[in-house]
């Protein structure tokens, strides 16, 4: 299974339904949820100071938005 795969599953079954969650908030609900390691802590790039984990995060929330499976705040 992939970290995507398991972000998805994550924040799908962990997350409020029908309510604007700020993205802090996600961190630190999937930082409690899953078992992050020293290369998921590492930054994603020199240019960029955020962690790995959370990058992915992000990609996998677009993603799911894309898909119509997340409302963003400007649609509601």
């Amino acid at each position: 299974m992939t970290q995507d795969t398991i972000l998805r599953e994550t924040i799908t079954r962990h997350l409020p339904r029908r309510k604007w969650i700020p993205i802090k908030e996600i961190y630190t609900l999937v930082e409690r949820q899953m078992s992050l390691d020293a290369e998921d802590r590492a930054c994603c790039s020199n240019r960029v100071s955020l962690p790995r984990w959370q990058r992915n995060v992000r990609r996998v929330l677009h993603r799911m938005h894309r898909e119509g499976r997340l409302l963003s705040r400007a649609s509601m």
